[in-house]
């Protein structure tokens, strides 16, 4: 877990839950959906006011690889650098989530099965949305520590 992500989720988490409880849209999230919102609402905000060069230190969110190896269940890993010309490999992050095929198994379908309709999520599915997003950010690794 890398410490200055965890002090940029203490900083920005109310602005992410905030966001996140005006999604009308939100049971179309999928799980890179949700590493492009902690890393637009969370990540690198914080960076931006605490990087020396804040240019290059916040993330690239429209480039996010995705690796799914999986079919009905599996691993996601979800890769980002940061946002310089030529990034090398010091430069990417990467996190990871655990995913299935359908609401018993995974967890992001289950938050959104609460709720049927369109609209904006209830108080349940923001704290849960939340959850998984600490998690996601808890899941966090450089690519050379």
């Amino acid at each position: 877990m890398v410490d200055k992500f965890i002090r940029a989720w203490e900083a920005n988490k109310r602005k992410l839950a905030v966001r996140i409880s005006k999604a009308t849209d939100h049971y179309r999230f999928d799980y890179e959906d949700l590493v492009q919102l902690i890393f637009e609402v969370v990540i690198n905000p914080y960076l931006t006011e605490y990087a020396e060069n804040s240019s290059e230190d916040v993330f690239d969110v429209k480039h996010i690889h995705t690796i799914d190896d999986g079919t009905y269940g599996g691993t996601k890993i979800f890769f980002l650098h940061k946002n310089t010309y030529q990034p090398d490999a010091g430069d990417y992050i990467y996190t990871s989530v655990y995913y299935g095929s359908c609401s018993a198994c995974d967890t992001l379908q289950s938050i959104q099965d609460y709720q049927y309709d369109a609209g904006e999520p209830n108080e349940i599915q923001i704290k849960d949305y939340m959850r998984l997003c600490l998690y996601l950010i808890q899941h966090i690794h450089e690519m050379i520590e």
